[in-house]
């Protein structure tokens, strides 16, 4: 939607003509390039949280839109070729391993998400209209966080979870 602001506000039909097919990380990068174009800057944060998507999130945003989704019970959800299917599994020559991610992997950048597209439509709320050469898009004050650095693998939370146990004995005392 930002990206049709600063593209003329062509008709959505002829809009979604030219952006179909295109995936997420390409329009953020049209919409870079729109934003050039109409002699605005992208607020520090609002930057860094695109290049945040592009690089974390839109692979598994296209890998959940076009491949087959497969959840065995117990197990992480699983990506495959649509040509590859995992109930075709003893036919399928040479197929490639599926992606996996796990069920709270999947919750927490759906949260992500979420948040982003909400920083989004405050950016997109905050343009003025008729767009002015000029401009800011960012709103300064932003829902969705930024990775610090320190985030642990889950098997390091395990372990950091079980060593403040105490191993009992056997009579459970």
């Amino acid at each position: 939607m930002i990206l049709h602001q600063f593209s003329g506000q062509i008709h959505p039909s002829n809009f979604h003509l030219l952006t179909r097919g295109m995936d997420a990380k390409l329009k953020a990068e049209r919409l870079r390039h729109a934003l050039k174009l109409a002699t605005w800057i992208t607020d520090d944060g609002l930057l860094k949280r695109l290049d945040h998507f592009g690089q974390k999130h839109v692979k598994i945003r296209n890998s959940l839109v076009h491949s087959h989704p497969y959840w065995p019970e117990g197990g992480d959800l699983q990506l495959t070729s649509i040509g590859y299917p995992p109930t075709y599994k003893s036919q399928a020559w040479n197929a490639p391993a599926p992606f996996s991610i796990s069920g709270l992997e999947l919750y927490e950048r759906g949260v992500w998400l979420n948040l982003f597209s909400q920083d989004l439509m405050a950016a997109l709320a905050a343009i003025p209209f008729p767009i002015k050469p000029g401009g800011v898009l960012g709103t300064g004050h932003y829902l969705s966080s930024l990775p610090t650095g320190d985030r642990p693998s889950p098997e390091t939370l395990k372990r950091r979870a079980s060593a403040d146990k105490r191993a009992q004995n056997q009579s459970g005392k």
